[in-house]
């Protein structure tokens, strides 16, 4: 009766915690004390017999210390869950481990309870620190859980994308976005240059800050992300730091047009990313969050904030206008063909939005594409009169990522991400202090996140969408050869790969 009375009323919600404790006391002093006494007191010829009653009862034991697992997981990672709730849980294990190194007058016994009390105190204050310490890094995780598509019909997996060429292999490092002008090809790279090539010839056109070194630097470099050709004969572009320029294609002359520092509805661009331009001077861009820049883009992804904006800026009159809010990452625009609407890329939610800017439906927001098989970036037209979408991972619902798994666990990530940035932050400084070139670059990467998802599987993928959202057809790259693309340029019969992270150009030809 005291096994199913006490374990009935182990997890009772309407218990506060000092009830929860003396039945779980209660609970594993019938449980173990009496097999564990057993054990220290009986003779060696009764020892088989008692150690077989002992497995039996112990068995038992860890069928009760794996439920525990199971509560200590779902109490950490669970949005709802309590600080009581899991100091319960931890409160299960101490109680378990101590009762099952009965009788209390052996000192290797009690060392071990000082032991064991002494290390769940450590990691109870540990946990409480990280989660709710108001002197760390404010992570507030939003759960999140995206469908994914298979791999059939036009998404059926093939090995085309690995087919493309790697043009330029650690010389360009992560050119982003691409333009073609009077035979030349335009891209914006890691150390804030936008190139121009031609016949193999690199030649650097302009920079948007100074000389710096790559990529603990990077504020000093600029970062030039989505480019476009205005119908002026200028190069428009977003730069992550210094914001939007235009450039002369001859001459390389800057023109930072609207500098980051300037507020938009009470808020100043953080993170500009991809624009497209108009007939009359309206540049629509993305400005991915209101909280985090380029330079934490990691914890803007590990929080799923949802900051993202859908900015217009007129070249002529200076104004702007904030035509979308709340959105998570939006990244890549493009125009439609007739003008009345912009489709947009949502990084986090995996899909692609429409905006209407024109005609009845103007302001309205509505889904062109969802359940995405990877993070959508850049979008450009195909010649098709469709677009051309590169991505960064692909999977379907067989092989989620990590990051995948653990999406609708807020809690569980808001602790990993604040022992992520406190420790890691400390390796920078100390990376500062030795100043030391290799360990500088390493430490500033560890705290960016980008060993940790060099650890993840690769799927290259890219996608041909009609005007209407449909996916016409699929390239591939299973084993990861190019991956991680942010934007793909149709050309001459060619699709040019840009990414952010590569150090290499991709072509196609089609």
């Amino acid at each position: 009766m005291m096994k199913c009375e006490n374990e009935n009323k182990l997890y009772h919600n309407n218990m506060n915690f000092h009830e929860k404790e003396k039945v779980i006391d209660r609970f594993l002093q019938w449980t173990v004390g009496e097999t564990a006494s057993q054990i220290f007191n009986s003779d060696p010829e009764d020892s088989y017999n008692v150690l077989s009653s002992a497995a039996q009862k112990l068995h038992w034991l860890s069928q009760r210390l794996r439920a525990a697992c199971t509560h200590l997981y779902n109490a950490a990672s669970a949005a709802t869950a309590s600080v009581d709730d899991v100091l319960f849980v931890l409160f299960y294990y101490r109680f378990s481990f101590i009762y099952s190194f009965s009788p209390r007058k052996n000192k290797s016994v009690l060392i071990m309870k000082t032991w064991l009390r002494g290390t769940i105190f450590g990691l109870t204050a540990f946990y409480l620190f990280f989660m709710h310490s108001p002197f760390l890094l404010d992570i507030r995780v939003n759960p999140y859980s995206n469908p994914f598509r298979n791999f059939t019909g036009p998404l059926e997996e093939n090995n085309r994308l690995g087919e493309a060429d790697r043009l330029f292999h650690g010389i360009l490092g992560g050119p982003e976005s691409i333009v073609f002008h009077e035979g030349f090809l335009y891209t914006s790279l890691e150390d804030g240059r936008i190139v121009k090539i031609k016949d193999e010839k690199i030649t650097t056109v302009a920079r948007t800050g100074t000389a710096c070194a790559v990529p603990y630097e990077e504020r000093k470099c600029g970062r030039p992300l989505g480019m476009r050709k205005g119908n002026d004969g200028l190069l428009y572009f977003c730069d992550a730091y210094y914001g939007i320029f235009a450039m002369n294609f001859t001459t390389g002359a800057l023109n930072n047009i609207l500098p980051s520092s300037v507020h938009v509805e009470g808020h100043e661009l953080k993170f500009p990313d991809d624009l497209d331009i108009d007939n009359q001077g309206n540049i629509y861009f993305t400005d991915a969050s209101t909280k985090w820049d380029l330079s934490t883009i990691f914890y803007l992804m590990f929080e799923n904030e949802a900051g993202g904006r859908i900015i217009r800026y007129n070249i002529h009159s200076g104004e702007t206008e904030v035509l979308a809010k709340n959105l998570n990452f939006p990244n890549g625009v493009q125009l439609s063909e007739d003008g009345k609407s912009l489709l947009v890329c949502e990084i986090m939610n995996r899909r692609i939005l429409r905006l209407y800017i024109k005609g009845e439906k103007k302001g309205k927001l509505e889904v062109f594409a969802d359940a995405l098989p990877a993070e959508p970036d850049n979008i450009r037209p195909s010649s098709s009169g469709g677009y051309w979408v590169g991505f960064t991972s692909a999977r379907n619902s067989t092989n989620p990522l990590l990051p995948d798994r653990f999406s609708e666990y807020p809690n569980l990530k808001r602790f990993y991400g604040r022992i992520h940035t406190f420790f890691f932050n400390l390796l920078v400084k100390l990376s500062e202090f030795v100043d030391n070139h290799a360990f500088r670059v390493f430490a500033y990467k560890l705290k960016r996140g980008d060993y940790i998802l060099s650890l993840f599987p690769r799927h290259g993928i890219i996608i041909e969408f009609d005007k209407n959202g449909q996916i016409l057809r699929s390239f591939h790259s299973p084993d990861g050869k190019i991956s991680d693309l942010s934007e793909v340029k149709e050309h001459d019969g060619y699709l040019y790969l840009g990414s952010f992270v590569n150090p290499y150009l991709g072509r196609l030809r089609l």
